[in-house]
Protein backbone atom coordinates (compact mmCIF):
# COMPACT_ATOMS: atom_id res chain seq x y z
CA UNK A 1 0.00 0.00 0.00
CA UNK A 2 3.11 2.62 -0.65
CA UNK A 3 1.19 3.63 -4.21
CA UNK A 4 -1.78 6.41 -3.34
CA UNK A 5 -4.87 4.88 -4.07
CA UNK A 6 -7.81 6.87 -3.54
CA UNK A 7 -11.87 6.42 -4.17
CA UNK A 8 -14.77 8.57 -5.19
CA UNK A 9 -17.81 6.03 -3.92
CA UNK A 10 -20.96 7.56 -5.13
CA UNK A 11 -24.60 6.26 -4.51
CA UNK A 12 -26.72 6.52 -7.63
CA UNK A 13 -29.76 8.04 -5.71
CA UNK A 14 -29.52 11.42 -7.25
CA UNK A 15 -27.55 13.78 -9.14
CA UNK A 16 -23.75 14.95 -8.09
CA UNK A 17 -24.48 17.64 -5.19
CA UNK A 18 -21.62 19.88 -4.30
CA UNK A 19 -20.73 18.42 -1.04
CA UNK A 20 -19.62 14.99 -2.72
CA UNK A 21 -18.31 16.88 -5.85
CA UNK A 22 -15.72 18.58 -3.15
CA UNK A 23 -14.62 15.36 -1.23
CA UNK A 24 -13.99 14.18 -5.32
CA UNK A 25 -11.94 17.75 -6.20
CA UNK A 26 -9.73 16.85 -2.82
CA UNK A 27 -9.17 12.96 -3.68
CA UNK A 28 -8.62 13.83 -7.26
CA UNK A 29 -6.08 16.65 -6.34
CA UNK A 30 -4.51 14.10 -3.66
CA UNK A 31 -3.98 11.67 -5.89
CA UNK A 32 -3.06 13.25 -9.00
CA UNK A 33 -0.10 15.07 -7.13
CA UNK A 34 1.21 11.84 -5.28
CA UNK A 35 1.02 10.21 -9.20
CA UNK A 36 -1.54 7.59 -7.53
CA UNK A 37 -4.76 6.82 -8.89
CA UNK A 38 -8.41 7.37 -8.77
CA UNK A 39 -11.11 4.31 -8.18
CA UNK A 40 -14.99 5.01 -9.49
CA UNK A 41 -16.59 2.44 -6.95
CA UNK A 42 -20.49 2.46 -6.77
CA UNK A 43 -22.36 2.61 -3.81
CA UNK A 44 -25.45 0.92 -4.30
CA UNK A 45 -25.92 -0.87 -1.27
CA UNK A 46 -29.36 1.17 -1.20
CA UNK A 47 -31.04 -0.78 -3.22
CA UNK A 48 -34.73 0.39 -3.57
CA UNK A 49 -33.20 3.83 -4.21
CA UNK A 50 -30.15 3.05 -6.79
CA UNK A 51 -30.54 3.42 -10.06
CA UNK A 52 -28.07 2.59 -12.58
CA UNK A 53 -29.55 5.18 -14.96
CA UNK A 54 -27.73 7.76 -12.46
CA UNK A 55 -24.51 6.23 -12.77
CA UNK A 56 -24.00 7.75 -16.15
CA UNK A 57 -25.49 11.25 -15.21
CA UNK A 58 -22.91 11.38 -12.03
CA UNK A 59 -20.23 9.89 -13.89
CA UNK A 60 -21.34 12.56 -17.03
CA UNK A 61 -21.39 15.26 -14.60
CA UNK A 62 -17.87 14.29 -12.50
CA UNK A 63 -15.86 13.94 -16.28
CA UNK A 64 -17.56 17.41 -16.85
CA UNK A 65 -15.74 18.89 -13.75
CA UNK A 66 -12.26 17.25 -14.85
CA UNK A 67 -12.26 14.03 -13.10
CA UNK A 68 -10.75 11.07 -14.66
CA UNK A 69 -10.68 7.87 -13.05
CA UNK A 70 -8.12 5.12 -13.56
CA UNK A 71 -10.75 1.91 -12.43
CA UNK A 72 -14.41 1.40 -11.96
CA UNK A 73 -17.56 -0.13 -13.30
CA UNK A 74 -16.67 0.55 -17.35
CA UNK A 75 -12.77 1.02 -17.27
CA UNK A 76 -12.36 -2.70 -15.77
CA UNK A 77 -9.22 -3.12 -13.22
CA UNK A 78 -7.57 -5.64 -10.64
CA UNK A 79 -10.30 -4.92 -7.96
CA UNK A 80 -13.76 -5.09 -9.28
CA UNK A 81 -16.43 -5.74 -9.12
CA UNK A 82 -16.59 -1.87 -8.43
CA UNK A 83 -20.43 -1.66 -7.93
CA UNK A 84 -21.34 -3.06 -4.32
CA UNK A 85 -24.29 -4.49 -5.32
CA UNK A 86 -22.27 -6.91 -7.36
CA UNK A 87 -20.10 -7.83 -4.32
CA UNK A 88 -22.58 -9.01 -1.73
CA UNK A 89 -20.73 -12.41 -1.25
CA UNK A 90 -17.53 -11.05 -0.13
CA UNK A 91 -19.79 -9.12 2.69
CA UNK A 92 -21.74 -12.17 3.71
CA UNK A 93 -18.37 -13.73 4.21
CA UNK A 94 -17.00 -11.85 6.28
CA UNK A 95 -20.04 -11.02 8.24
CA UNK A 96 -19.84 -14.74 9.37
CA UNK A 97 -16.36 -13.90 10.47
CA UNK A 98 -17.58 -11.79 12.73
CA UNK A 99 -20.34 -14.19 14.12
CA UNK A 100 -18.01 -16.72 14.67
CA UNK A 101 -15.95 -14.48 16.10
CA UNK A 102 -18.34 -13.57 18.96
CA UNK A 103 -17.61 -9.79 17.43
CA UNK A 104 -21.23 -9.55 15.80
CA UNK A 105 -24.90 -11.33 16.48
CA UNK A 106 -28.04 -11.84 14.82
CA UNK A 107 -31.16 -9.46 16.16
CA UNK A 108 -33.53 -11.37 17.82
CA UNK A 109 -36.60 -12.49 15.32
CA UNK A 110 -34.42 -11.16 12.80
CA UNK A 111 -31.90 -12.26 10.14
CA UNK A 112 -30.12 -8.97 10.51
CA UNK A 113 -26.22 -9.29 11.98
CA UNK A 114 -25.16 -6.06 14.22
CA UNK A 115 -21.84 -5.51 14.76
CA UNK A 116 -20.67 -5.61 18.66
CA UNK A 117 -19.26 -2.13 19.49
CA UNK A 118 -16.83 -2.20 21.80
CA UNK A 119 -17.63 0.25 24.82
CA UNK A 120 -14.12 2.08 24.61
CA UNK A 121 -12.85 5.57 23.16
CA UNK A 122 -11.98 5.23 19.58
CA UNK A 123 -9.17 7.52 18.08
CA UNK A 124 -8.97 8.54 14.55
CA UNK A 125 -5.93 9.42 13.48
CA UNK A 126 -6.85 12.35 10.72
CA UNK A 127 -4.35 13.73 8.32
CA UNK A 128 -6.28 17.06 8.78
CA UNK A 129 -6.70 17.29 12.03
CA UNK A 130 -4.29 15.26 13.82
CA UNK A 131 -5.85 12.47 16.50
CA UNK A 132 -9.83 12.67 16.55
CA UNK A 133 -11.09 11.29 19.69
CA UNK A 134 -14.52 9.93 19.46
CA UNK A 135 -15.55 8.61 23.18
CA UNK A 136 -17.02 5.64 24.06
CA UNK A 137 -21.10 5.32 23.81
CA UNK A 138 -21.07 8.09 21.24
CA UNK A 139 -21.44 5.03 18.06
CA UNK A 140 -23.72 2.43 19.32
CA UNK A 141 -23.92 -1.09 17.88
CA UNK A 142 -24.89 -0.90 13.58
CA UNK A 143 -26.12 -3.28 11.40
CA UNK A 144 -23.65 -5.11 9.19
CA UNK A 145 -26.36 -7.46 7.13
CA UNK A 146 -30.23 -6.68 6.80
CA UNK A 147 -32.48 -9.15 7.35
CA UNK A 148 -32.57 -9.87 3.29
CA UNK A 149 -28.67 -10.34 3.69
CA UNK A 150 -27.77 -7.63 1.83
CA UNK A 151 -24.77 -5.58 3.63
CA UNK A 152 -25.17 -2.13 4.96
CA UNK A 153 -23.32 0.80 3.97
CA UNK A 154 -20.77 0.59 6.95
CA UNK A 155 -19.74 -2.68 5.89
CA UNK A 156 -18.91 -2.91 2.56
CA UNK A 157 -17.31 0.42 2.56
CA UNK A 158 -14.96 -0.98 5.16
CA UNK A 159 -14.67 -4.54 3.31
CA UNK A 160 -14.34 -2.47 0.16
CA UNK A 161 -11.71 0.30 1.17
CA UNK A 162 -9.34 -2.84 2.84
CA UNK A 163 -9.79 -5.47 -0.45
CA UNK A 164 -9.30 -2.75 -2.76
CA UNK A 165 -6.36 -1.41 -1.30
CA UNK A 166 -7.51 2.61 -1.18
CA UNK A 167 -4.51 4.11 1.01
CA UNK A 168 -6.22 7.07 1.64
CA UNK A 169 -10.17 8.28 2.24
CA UNK A 170 -10.61 12.02 1.90
CA UNK A 171 -14.49 12.83 2.64
CA UNK A 172 -16.81 15.32 4.97
CA UNK A 173 -16.35 15.44 8.65
CA UNK A 174 -19.88 14.57 8.92
CA UNK A 175 -18.65 11.34 8.36
CA UNK A 176 -15.97 10.64 11.23
CA UNK A 177 -18.50 8.54 12.97
CA UNK A 178 -18.78 6.55 10.10
CA UNK A 179 -14.85 6.46 10.18
CA UNK A 180 -14.67 5.39 14.06
CA UNK A 181 -17.01 2.89 13.32
CA UNK A 182 -15.34 1.46 10.14
CA UNK A 183 -11.52 1.66 11.79
CA UNK A 184 -13.10 -0.39 14.61
CA UNK A 185 -14.51 -2.69 12.46
CA UNK A 186 -11.45 -3.09 10.26
CA UNK A 187 -9.68 -3.80 13.35
CA UNK A 188 -12.03 -6.83 14.46
CA UNK A 189 -11.82 -8.49 10.95
CA UNK A 190 -7.69 -7.70 11.13
CA UNK A 191 -7.65 -5.64 7.53
CA UNK A 192 -5.47 -2.77 6.81
CA UNK A 193 -7.57 0.69 7.64
CA UNK A 194 -6.89 3.96 5.22
CA UNK A 195 -5.77 6.92 6.21
CA UNK A 196 -8.30 8.81 7.07
CA UNK A 197 -8.91 13.05 5.98
CA UNK A 198 -11.74 14.79 6.87
CA UNK A 199 -12.60 18.25 5.33
CA UNK A 200 -15.11 20.88 6.75
CA UNK A 201 -18.73 20.87 5.78
CA UNK A 202 -20.04 22.87 2.73
CA UNK A 203 -22.71 25.27 4.47
CA UNK A 204 -24.83 28.00 3.02
CA UNK A 205 -25.28 31.67 4.00
CA UNK A 206 -27.06 30.87 6.89
CA UNK A 207 -23.89 28.60 8.21
CA UNK A 208 -26.09 25.27 7.90
CA UNK A 209 -25.13 22.51 5.79
CA UNK A 210 -25.20 23.13 2.38
CA UNK A 211 -28.26 20.28 0.94
CA UNK A 212 -31.17 20.15 -1.85
CA UNK A 213 -33.33 21.25 1.42
CA UNK A 214 -31.45 24.53 0.83
CA UNK A 215 -31.97 24.73 -2.85
CA UNK A 216 -28.47 23.93 -2.71
CA UNK A 217 -27.44 23.82 -6.51
CA UNK A 218 -26.41 20.62 -8.18
CA UNK A 219 -23.12 20.49 -10.42
CA UNK A 220 -25.57 19.72 -13.50
CA UNK A 221 -27.50 23.08 -12.67
CA UNK A 222 -24.58 24.59 -12.08
CA UNK A 223 -23.28 23.84 -15.56
CA UNK A 224 -26.15 24.26 -17.12
CA UNK A 225 -26.39 27.79 -15.78
CA UNK A 226 -22.82 28.29 -17.79
CA UNK A 227 -20.07 28.23 -15.30
CA UNK A 228 -16.54 26.50 -16.97
CA UNK A 229 -15.79 23.29 -15.65
CA UNK A 230 -12.25 24.59 -14.41
CA UNK A 231 -14.08 27.58 -12.48
CA UNK A 232 -16.21 25.41 -10.85
CA UNK A 233 -13.30 22.81 -9.91
CA UNK A 234 -11.08 25.90 -9.12
CA UNK A 235 -13.62 26.87 -6.48
CA UNK A 236 -14.23 23.86 -4.86
CA UNK A 237 -10.62 23.32 -4.83
CA UNK A 238 -10.33 26.31 -2.46
CA UNK A 239 -13.10 25.68 -0.26
CA UNK A 240 -11.57 21.85 0.42
CA UNK A 241 -7.81 23.43 0.76
CA UNK A 242 -7.47 27.07 1.34
CA UNK A 243 -3.63 26.47 0.64
CA UNK A 244 -3.92 26.49 -3.00
CA UNK A 245 -4.43 30.01 -2.88
CA UNK A 246 -6.88 31.95 -4.30
CA UNK A 247 -6.28 33.39 -7.20
CA UNK A 248 -7.87 31.74 -10.57
CA UNK A 249 -5.48 28.59 -11.47
CA UNK A 250 -5.65 24.80 -13.66
CA UNK A 251 -5.44 21.58 -12.16
CA UNK A 252 -1.61 21.24 -12.46
CA UNK A 253 -0.99 24.37 -10.30
CA UNK A 254 -3.81 23.15 -7.90
CA UNK A 255 -2.68 19.65 -7.62
CA UNK A 256 0.62 20.96 -6.49
CA UNK A 257 -0.33 23.40 -3.49
CA UNK A 258 -2.87 20.85 -2.22
CA UNK A 259 -1.61 19.34 0.97
CA UNK A 260 -3.81 17.09 3.63
CA UNK A 261 -2.59 18.57 6.17
CA UNK A 262 -3.82 21.87 5.29
CA UNK A 263 -7.59 20.63 4.22
CA UNK A 264 -10.23 23.31 5.22
CA UNK A 265 -11.20 23.28 9.14
CA UNK A 266 -13.54 25.47 9.38
CA UNK A 267 -17.20 25.87 7.69
CA UNK A 268 -16.42 26.17 4.20
CA UNK A 269 -19.06 28.77 3.03
CA UNK A 270 -20.45 28.30 -0.79
CA UNK A 271 -20.65 31.70 -1.80
CA UNK A 272 -21.86 32.30 -5.72
CA UNK A 273 -20.40 35.46 -5.85
CA UNK A 274 -16.88 34.49 -5.58
CA UNK A 275 -17.79 31.54 -8.32
CA UNK A 276 -19.24 34.69 -10.17
CA UNK A 277 -16.26 35.85 -10.15
CA UNK A 278 -13.68 32.93 -10.96
CA UNK A 279 -15.75 31.73 -13.63
CA UNK A 280 -15.31 35.94 -14.87
CA UNK A 281 -11.34 35.19 -14.34
CA UNK A 282 -11.44 31.94 -16.32
CA UNK A 283 -13.01 33.00 -19.20
CA UNK A 284 -10.85 35.57 -19.87
CA UNK A 285 -8.09 33.59 -19.71
CA UNK A 286 -9.50 31.18 -22.59
CA UNK A 287 -8.27 32.20 -26.07
CA UNK A 288 -10.90 33.73 -28.25
CA UNK A 289 -11.29 30.45 -30.56
CA UNK A 290 -12.15 28.32 -27.54
CA UNK A 291 -14.37 31.00 -25.89
CA UNK A 292 -16.51 30.87 -29.01
CA UNK A 293 -16.57 27.35 -29.57
CA UNK A 294 -18.01 26.80 -25.97
CA UNK A 295 -20.71 29.62 -26.76
CA UNK A 296 -21.66 28.86 -30.24
CA UNK A 297 -22.17 25.06 -28.36
CA UNK A 298 -24.03 27.13 -25.43
CA UNK A 299 -26.08 28.71 -28.88
CA UNK A 300 -26.43 25.18 -30.65
CA UNK A 301 -28.18 24.20 -27.80
CA UNK A 302 -31.11 27.21 -27.73
CA UNK A 303 -31.79 26.54 -31.29
CA UNK A 304 -29.74 29.74 -32.28
CA UNK A 305 -28.18 29.16 -35.99
CA UNK A 306 -24.42 31.20 -35.93
CA UNK A 307 -21.90 30.91 -38.53
CA UNK A 308 -18.08 30.52 -37.92
CA UNK A 309 -17.12 33.84 -38.63
CA UNK A 310 -19.42 35.68 -36.47
CA UNK A 311 -18.23 33.46 -33.50
CA UNK A 312 -14.67 34.37 -34.13
CA UNK A 313 -15.57 38.06 -34.47
CA UNK A 314 -17.20 37.86 -30.93
CA UNK A 315 -15.13 36.22 -29.10
CA UNK A 316 -13.00 38.92 -27.60
CA UNK A 317 -15.73 40.81 -26.72
CA UNK A 318 -17.24 37.67 -24.72
CA UNK A 319 -14.38 37.92 -22.18
CA UNK A 320 -15.60 40.44 -19.77
CA UNK A 321 -18.71 37.95 -19.21
CA UNK A 322 -19.28 36.03 -15.77
CA UNK A 323 -20.58 32.05 -17.31
CA UNK A 324 -21.55 30.95 -20.95
CA UNK A 325 -24.81 31.44 -20.55
CA UNK A 326 -24.54 35.31 -20.03
CA UNK A 327 -21.80 35.30 -22.93
CA UNK A 328 -24.07 33.39 -25.60
CA UNK A 329 -26.89 35.87 -24.29
CA UNK A 330 -24.55 38.63 -25.73
CA UNK A 331 -24.15 36.98 -28.85
CA UNK A 332 -27.41 36.32 -29.38
CA UNK A 333 -28.16 39.50 -29.43
CA UNK A 334 -25.93 40.39 -32.17
CA UNK A 335 -26.57 37.29 -34.42
CA UNK A 336 -30.45 37.55 -34.36
CA UNK A 337 -31.93 40.62 -35.50
CA UNK A 338 -33.87 42.72 -33.24
CA UNK A 339 -37.55 40.90 -32.36
CA UNK A 340 -38.92 44.28 -32.61
CA UNK A 341 -37.84 47.67 -35.14
CA UNK A 342 -36.38 50.23 -32.31
CA UNK A 343 -37.59 54.10 -32.73
CA UNK A 344 -35.10 56.42 -33.35
CA UNK A 345 -34.60 59.97 -32.56
CA UNK A 346 -33.99 62.33 -35.78
CA UNK A 347 -30.02 62.70 -35.07
CA UNK A 348 -29.56 58.89 -34.65
CA UNK A 349 -31.61 57.86 -37.87
CA UNK A 350 -29.14 60.00 -39.75
CA UNK A 351 -26.39 57.96 -38.50
CA UNK A 352 -27.93 54.67 -39.51
CA UNK A 353 -28.06 55.83 -42.74
CA UNK A 354 -24.67 56.94 -42.83
CA UNK A 355 -23.41 53.43 -41.60
CA UNK A 356 -25.70 51.78 -43.97
CA UNK A 357 -23.55 54.16 -46.68
CA UNK A 358 -20.42 53.24 -45.35
CA UNK A 359 -21.37 49.75 -44.93
CA UNK A 360 -22.49 48.80 -48.69
CA UNK A 361 -18.98 49.65 -49.87
CA UNK A 362 -16.84 47.42 -47.73
CA UNK A 363 -17.89 44.18 -50.06
CA UNK A 364 -16.98 41.44 -47.90
CA UNK A 365 -19.64 39.26 -45.90
CA UNK A 366 -17.94 39.88 -42.59
CA UNK A 367 -15.60 42.70 -41.30
CA UNK A 368 -12.51 41.71 -39.25
CA UNK A 369 -12.18 43.67 -35.85
CA UNK A 370 -9.47 46.11 -37.47
CA UNK A 371 -11.78 46.49 -40.54
CA UNK A 372 -15.19 46.94 -38.14
CA UNK A 373 -13.03 49.46 -36.26
CA UNK A 374 -11.93 51.38 -39.51
CA UNK A 375 -15.31 51.61 -40.56
CA UNK A 376 -16.89 53.17 -37.17
CA UNK A 377 -14.26 55.88 -36.86
CA UNK A 378 -14.41 56.96 -40.64
CA UNK A 379 -18.69 56.83 -39.59
CA UNK A 380 -17.88 59.00 -36.05
CA UNK A 381 -15.90 61.86 -38.86
CA UNK A 382 -18.88 61.79 -41.31
CA UNK A 383 -21.51 61.89 -38.19
CA UNK A 384 -19.25 65.00 -36.68
CA UNK A 385 -18.98 66.61 -40.28
CA UNK A 386 -23.07 66.46 -40.16
CA UNK A 387 -23.17 67.74 -36.72
CA UNK A 388 -23.90 64.61 -34.51
CA UNK A 389 -23.19 63.60 -31.34
CA UNK A 390 -20.56 60.75 -31.41
CA UNK A 391 -23.42 59.29 -28.54
CA UNK A 392 -25.81 59.81 -31.29
CA UNK A 393 -23.85 57.57 -33.96
CA UNK A 394 -23.28 54.78 -31.80
CA UNK A 395 -26.84 54.76 -30.28
CA UNK A 396 -28.11 54.95 -33.15
CA UNK A 397 -26.05 52.08 -35.06
CA UNK A 398 -26.36 49.82 -31.89
CA UNK A 399 -30.29 50.17 -31.80
CA UNK A 400 -30.82 49.35 -35.44
CA UNK A 401 -28.01 46.59 -35.05
CA UNK A 402 -29.45 45.13 -32.18
CA UNK A 403 -32.51 46.58 -30.90
CA UNK A 404 -30.92 47.12 -27.47
CA UNK A 405 -29.50 50.31 -25.11
CA UNK A 406 -25.98 48.23 -24.16
CA UNK A 407 -23.92 45.62 -24.84
CA UNK A 408 -20.60 44.43 -26.91
CA UNK A 409 -18.36 46.93 -27.78
CA UNK A 410 -19.55 48.07 -31.19
CA UNK A 411 -16.77 47.11 -32.99
CA UNK A 412 -17.66 43.19 -32.05
CA UNK A 413 -21.43 43.72 -33.08
CA UNK A 414 -20.19 45.30 -36.24
CA UNK A 415 -17.31 42.73 -37.45
CA UNK A 416 -19.90 39.85 -36.20
CA UNK A 417 -23.07 41.42 -38.28
CA UNK A 418 -23.12 40.29 -41.98
CA UNK A 419 -22.88 42.58 -44.63
CA UNK A 420 -26.40 41.86 -46.02
CA UNK A 421 -28.05 41.44 -42.60
CA UNK A 422 -26.65 44.48 -41.42
CA UNK A 423 -28.16 46.66 -44.28
CA UNK A 424 -31.25 45.22 -43.85
CA UNK A 425 -31.37 45.78 -40.29
CA UNK A 426 -30.73 49.38 -41.05
CA UNK A 427 -32.97 49.76 -43.70
CA UNK A 428 -35.81 48.11 -41.56
CA UNK A 429 -35.12 50.96 -38.75
CA UNK A 430 -35.11 53.58 -41.15
CA UNK A 431 -38.24 52.75 -43.02
CA UNK A 432 -39.68 52.08 -39.46
CA UNK A 433 -39.39 55.76 -38.98
CA UNK A 434 -40.89 56.79 -41.96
Amino acid sequence: MSAVRVRFAPSPTGTLHLGSALAAVANFLFARRAGGSVVLRIDDTDAARSRRALESVIRQDAEWLGLRFDEGPTDGGPYGPYRQSERQPLYREHAQRLLAAGQAYREDGTDAVHFRMPQRDVTVPDAARGDVRVPAGAVSDFVLLRSDGTATYSLATAVDDALMEVSHVIRGEDHLTNTARQLVLLDALELRAPRYAHTALLVGEDGTKLSKRHDAPSIAELRGAGYPSEALFNYLAQLACPAVGDEPALLGALAARFELSHLSRGPSRFDLGRLDWLSQEHLKRLNALELARRVGAVLELRGVAVHPAQLTALGPGLKGCHTLVEASEEAEAVVRAPRTTPRLEAGELDAVRLFAELRAGWPEPFLDLDDATQLIGDLKRRGAAASLTARQVQHGVRLALTGRDRGLQLPYVVAAVERDDALGRAAATVAAAA
